[in-house]
């Protein structure tokens, strides 16, 4: 426990220090500050120009859950990249939390961070707590994302420069829920094979009240994701060494 505490302690020190990572984490504040202030504006500017934003809204704050998974699991997998760099996992191996023990650390936090971060961004929003409630699932599916940035940056990146590249590149995949969105059925099934497409149709369903649709979405968003996790996890553990 104080190990973990000591970790926790120097990863706040790292991000202080590290501006990059400080932005990266407030990221997703900034972009929901910015949804939350900036739709009605613009909304009302749509409808002048002929297109009434306010049936995409919904799909807007839905896709807003994704972000603190994609964000901090960028951050985590570049500060795991660096510790791998200055041979910070050979000094673990040797203490009582062990190699695997820190391993699961840097894992887990960013988990639990993340998904905090999500299930408050309804709240930020100003959607009130009855939506944030409703949303609940989908934030939490949303939170999750980030494993799946800091295996697959852990598996495939030599280098933090490398990790970065990676990111830039794994961070194309949040496209997909937009096509997803946009074209529909039967689309939608196909790109339901990505993780992050589940997030936001559970997170419509479940604000459209269509509580059926969110028991399929939800399950089938973490079977995706666990599945994907699973694939990546071998090629992870023999670069972690």
């Amino acid at each position: 426990m104080k190990t973990t505490l000591t970790l926790a302690w120097l990863d706040l020190r790292n991000i202080y220090r590290e501006s990059m990572l400080l932005i990266i984490a407030m990221v997703p504040l900034f972009v929901t500050l910015l949804m939350r202030f900036g739709i009605p504006p613009l909304t009302t500017w749509s409808l002048e120009k002929g297109f009434d934003l306010s049936p995409h809204v919904g799909f807007i704050h839905a896709y807003l859950l994704l972000f603190p998974g994609m964000m901090l699991g960028m951050a985590a997998g570049y500060v795991l990249l660096d510790e791998r760099d200055e041979q910070v996992l050979a000094w673990f191996s040797v203490t009582p939390l062990g190699k695997n023990g820190y391993l699961k650390y840097r894992l887990l936090s960013p988990v639990v961070l993340s998904v905090a971060y999500a299930l408050a961004l309804p709240l930020i929003l100003g959607l009130g707590i009855g939506t944030a409630l409703v949303l609940i699932p989908a934030a939490f599916l949303g939170g999750l994302q980030v494993m799946f940035f800091i295996l697959a940056m852990g598996a495939f990146a030599g280098n933090k420069v490398e990790g970065l590249a990676l990111a830039k590149f794994l961070s194309v995949i949040y496209v997909l829920p937009v096509a997803a969105y946009i074209l529909g059925e039967p689309w939608k099934w196909v790109f339901l094979l990505v993780p992050s497409v589940s997030v936001t149709e559970t997170a419509l369903a479940a604000k459209g009240g269509e509580w059926g649709m969110v028991a399929l979405y939800l399950p089938l968003g973490m079977l995706v994701l666990a599945g994907w996790l699973f694939l990546l996890k071998k090629r992870f553990v023999k670069r972690m060494g």
